[in-house]
């Protein structure tokens, strides 16, 4: 029998999600970034009831999580490029253990995680290239698209994320967010001449995409950081709540999000860490693979819906 905190549980989820459901449906401009969102937060809060309610593990299974052969048909023929900390990298793990399973990730395990190196597979099976490219700065982030901008050759999904890094071993939050809106332009001057989002480029020049070519945007957001379990007397006096506070802040007033009006859609690792608790992980920085997996779910789910497929 459910107890009375499970049961309170549940029907805050019922008080929150109903009336949330009617508005954004028939309210929402934009349904798309609408179901999205709302997608994330079921995930998130599935993850967080799970040990209360093991039922929801079985429901997110049957109707949100997408196989193996949903992703594969997804990504088929795509060029996937991740960049990033190891925040980034674990995303990787996460993308290619989906595609791949266990097996195939245990035999390239060795190269993608060679220390601070960029690794880069063909899965030819479904043809998909993925390139994992080391930058776990916001100005390497920045560097990568000015090559693109360069070439004029993109992928069809860029995932990116930095923070950590910086706060670590620069720990200066108004540089950080002046970075954050340098990238900010120079994603956008990736994006098509008629996109809405280009209008507040601040006219830096916009190179236009190759004819029908959707870039897909993703952020990778920092985790949740539990100083007390951080492996280093650097990272526990760098890295406090205080300062993570101020540096998701600036990464909130960037407009670099979608979210915000910018380009790239969050991939909430704080929250989903949060969500997993201290249990989930060993240094109080990087968590088990539910955390990745659950991002990995809503970025898949995002496509579909960006790509306007359904799975089979």
């Amino acid at each position: 029998m459910l107890g009375a905190v499970q049961l309170g549980l549940l029907a805050a989820c019922v008080v929150l999600f109903v009336p949330m459901g009617m508005a954004g449906w028939h309210l929402s401009r934009n349904k798309m970034l609408f179901f999205s969102c709302a997608l994330f937060i079921t995930l998130a809060v599935g993850v967080h009831l799970t040990p209360y309610f093991p039922s929801i593990s079985a429901f997110l299974s049957a109707s949100e999580k997408l196989k193996k052969s949903d992703a594969s048909d997804l990504l088929n023929g795509s060029w996937v490029v991740v960049a990033g900390d190891s925040q980034s990298r674990l995303m990787v793990v996460s993308l290619l253990e989906l595609i791949m399973g266990s097996e195939g990730v245990e035999k390239v395990k060795g190269d993608l995680f060679k220390r601070h190196s960029d690794y880069s597979v063909m899965v030819e099976e479904i043809g998909m290239r993925l390139d994992f490219v080391w930058a776990p700065y916001v100005a390497n982030l920045t560097q990568l698209t000015l090559r693109y901008k360069g070439s004029k050759d993109f992928p069809d999904i860029l995932m990116m994320g930095a923070g950590l890094w910086d706060m670590l071993h620069v720990n200066n939050v108004t540089e950080f967010g002046v970075s954050l809106r340098v990238l900010r332009d120079n994603v956008l001057a990736l994006l098509p001449v008629s996109s809405s989002l280009v209008a507040d480029a601040g006219g830096g020049g916009v190179s236009e995409p190759k004819a029908s070519h959707l870039l897909h945007l993703f952020w990778v957001g920092m985790p949740t950081l539990i100083t007390s379990m951080l492996n280093t007397a650097e990272k526990k006096e760098r890295m406090t709540t205080a300062v993570y506070s101020s540096y998701d802040n600036e990464l909130a007033g960037s407009n670099l999000l979608r979210q915000s009006g910018g380009p790239l859609l969050k991939l909430d690792i704080g929250l989903l860490s949060e969500f997993c608790g201290p249990r989930c992980t060993s240094d109080g920085m990087h968590y088990d693979e539910v955390v990745y997996n659950t991002a990995l779910q809503i970025m898949l789910n995002a496509l579909l819906i960006e790509s306007n497929q359904k799975p089979q």
